[in-house]
């Protein structure tokens, strides 16, 4: 009778994927997911030479533990509200939504792991999951923790959470996401390692009401496209873009304008998406760049000659961000000798130089924004020769 039961939840299962874009399957692929079938014990379970964290494998639960670890760690089922302690850490008065029942309580130190995995293996059909529990910390002072939460499959890869800290005193969610190109076998799994120093120097952590929920492959696909074309119209319309012109942006806007509202091809059409983006945020430090260096000052002393070098260098528009580049590092080249060459008048021996920094000229990495400074220099024998680093002084007065 129980076989046929299986097969009913499984049909059930299929049909209720087939039927939602996302589902929650916690019932069907997480046994006692609360940790409300385990007996609680109470008092403190503390750290011991002879004592390892509490196996629940009749309750769906097989502890797992590196060998040394007994010394400095455990982990046991508690209830809420109660006198339960993990290595002195009290169990909260109630769970996430403030109801009562149990809670896995995890302690270790000194790098060592304490951990569960499912009793029983289970095989999870192909497509997006999202495996999520609730934290709680209650280790007052430390908060490091490397999370062992997440699935192992049976052929040995694991998609496990990468979470290394839990604030204390507050309830926190554990998320691990991750896509089944096909039908995988595995265990779940729950626990963690100590980063460094004894238990008292890591997080005391109780873990409650694990949740799965599958998306279809297809769905996920179709997400992962509005999530990349969304992401596309936001960086064309952010202003903070605004000084990139050339080609990133006309490729940005060109698929944009191809890719939205179809109904096929979403995965060339997210590639496609996300390549543009990129290639357009990545652009905007060199359009800044040279945005910056076209807005130099007008000095009324300087010679024409070198006016017009620092014109022709500024030319038209750049294409493409490269463009930019080679264009900035040319005006900034002809922006130093329409400085240097500048003069109060023919045949003085006084020269005095007048420089106005705006938008972090000649310094562009600096990323300075200094406009209408005026900075006055005299030397007695000739023109003076500015580097980048005597620049860099005048930079100072913005």
């Amino acid at each position: 009778m129980k076989h046929f039961k299986l097969l009913f939840a499984f049909l059930a299962l299929f049909g209720a994927m087939n039927a939602n874009a996302q589902t929650d399957v916690t019932s069907q692929y997480v046994v006692n997911p609360g940790f409300e079938a385990c007996t609680p014990a109470t008092g403190n379970q503390a750290a011991g030479k002879t004592t390892t964290g509490i196996d629940y494998t009749d309750d769906g639960w097989t502890f797992l533990y590196d060998h040394g670890a007994e010394t400095w760690a455990m982990s046991a089922v508690l209830s809420y509200g109660t006198d339960g302690q993990i290595n002195g850490a009290a169990i909260p008065a109630k769970d996430n939504e403030g109801n009562t029942g149990n809670a896995l309580g995890v302690s270790v130190g000194w790098g060592h792991s304490f951990y569960y995995q499912s009793a029983t293996a289970i095989t999870l059909p192909a497509g997006h999951y999202d495996l999520k529990v609730y934290a709680y910390n209650n280790n007052n002072g430390a908060t490091q923790l490397k999370s062992l939460f997440g699935f192992v499959a049976t052929n040995g890869t694991s998609y496990l959470s990468t979470k290394t800290s839990f604030t204390q005193g507050e309830w926190v969610t554990d998320v691990v996401s991750f896509d089944l190109t096909e039908d995988t076998e595995g265990k779940f799994q729950i626990g963690g390692q100590a980063i460094s120093g004894g238990s008292g120097s890591n997080a005391k952590v109780f873990f409650d009401n694990i949740s799965l929920t599958y998306t279809d492959p297809a769905q996920a696909i179709k997400d992962a496209y509005n999530k990349a074309l969304q992401e596309a119209k936001d960086a064309i319309a952010n202003e903070d873009y605004n000084n990139v012109t050339g080609e990133e942006r006309s490729s940005l806007e060109d698929a944009i304008s191809t890719y939205d509202e179809i109904t096929s091809g979403y995965e060339d059409a997210t590639t496609a998406l996300k390549d543009a983006t990129s290639a357009f945020t990545a652009a905007k430090s060199a359009y800044d760049a040279y945005v910056a260096a076209i807005q130099y000052p007008e000095l009324p002393y300087a010679s024409a000659e070198k006016k017009a070098a620092v014109e022709q260098a500024c030319g038209e528009s750049p294409a493409t961000a490269s463009e930019a580049t080679e264009k900035t590092a040319a005006i900034y080249q002809a922006l130093r000798a329409y400085y240097e060459r500048t003069t109060v008048g023919h045949g003085q021996a006084t020269r005095t130089i007048h420089a106005t920094l705006s938008l972090g000229l000649i310094l562009k990495e600096r990323r300075i924004t200094c406009t209408s400074t005026v900075v006055t220099g005299v030397v007695q024998d000739g023109p003076p020769r500015w580097s980048k680093k005597s620049l860099s002084q005048l930079v100072n007065t913005c």
